[in-house]
């Protein structure tokens, strides 16, 4: 019996509530096949449940030092977060908060700002509660660490990606900002210029006036009155846009759907499953198109449907 069947196994008996079975299939698994990644970081899983914490860290320290130049960054994002929980739960405050700062960086390295947020939150709540100070070792540790980008970085990394006409990039970075604090008035304000300069002008418009609100929030009238005027800027923009278009579509004839394009009812679906938000799926079609760079356009629409149907069954 190969190495993977007995990690198969594991994840059977573990789905079971037999975590005494699951951890003997793993040991197994690892006894044939030591760098077997996904049986090393189940076990520590497994060690973790039953309370044995010092041999899930090991584990999970074995999981990060195979990863190690590979390219399974989400679990190696897990990996630390394990490690973080675990010497929480052992008290040793410093070394949970190293561990949970290595987590978030990984996630903002996948993008996955829910969860980098998570674990900043329990940064955060440690700090508060550590019953002495950080020992100087690990105080050098964590100083050593790269520090976590700002919002305000991320502005000044989207504002030069806009500025060189990266955006699609900027975009992106505005909208992590916003994800992780849909307060940020410049942000609004600045994904509302690009949303402009793309001709997203319903998008801009939202932007514009979250951002206006905001502002006077914050008791600055002079830059609300300042957006104010963006917004009826826009407005008589978008009018002027759409009678242009309606002028063209009544002039020409309907285009036909090029041979191997994705159908109307397929955009439509892709479309609904992320809220509507072409810069997804424009990201999604493209990743999937050079990912299989001889499937068909409609083959590369119809498989991100599959994925995100599949993701959230």
């Amino acid at each position: 019996m190969d190495a993977t069947t007995c990690y198969n196994q594991g994840l059977g008996a573990a789905q079971t509530g037999s975590l005494e079975a699951a951890l003997e299939h793993y040991s197994t698994a690892l006894a044939q096949e030591p760098s077997h990644i996904p049986a090393t970081f189940a076990r520590a899983l497994t060690y973790a449940e039953l309370g044995q914490m010092e041999q899930a860290i090991a584990d999970a320290k074995q999981t990060l030092r195979l990863i190690d130049g590979g390219d399974q960054a989400s679990l190696q994002a897990a990996a630390y977060q394990l490690i973080a929980k675990l010497r929480k739960q052992q008290g040793q405050t410093e070394k949970a908060i190293a561990a949970y700062k290595l987590a978030a960086e990984c996630y903002l390295d996948q993008e996955d700002i829910d969860s980098a947020r998570r674990c900043l939150t329990n940064i955060q709540t440690l700090k508060q509660s550590q019953p002495a100070p950080i020992s100087p070792g690990v105080a050098a540790k964590l100083k050593a660490l790269p520090p976590l980008p700002t919002a305000e970085d991320l502005i000044n990394q989207a504002l030069l990606k806009a500025q060189s006409q990266n955006l699609s990039g900027a975009l992106a970075d505005l909208n992590w900002i916003i994800r992780i604090d849909g307060q940020n008035a410049l942000a609004h304000e600045k994904r509302a210029e690009i949303r402009s300069d793309i001709r997203d002008y319903g998008g801009a418009k939202e932007d514009y006036n979250q951002a206006l609100q905001l502002y006077q929030l914050q008791g600055q009238d002079s830059k609300a009155n300042e957006l104010a005027g963006a917004v009826e800027r826009l407005a008589a923009l978008q009018q002027q846009t759409t009678a242009e278009q309606t002028r063209r579509f009544r002039s020409k004839p309907a285009p036909k759907i090029r041979i191997g394009s994705p159908s109307r009812a397929v955009q439509r679906k892709l479309m609904g499953l992320v809220g509507n938000d072409r810069d997804i799926v424009e990201g999604l079609a493209q990743r999937l198109k050079l990912k299989h760079p001889g499937r068909s356009d409609d083959w590369c629409w119809e498989k991100a449907i599959y994925d995100l149907e599949r993701d959230r069954r």
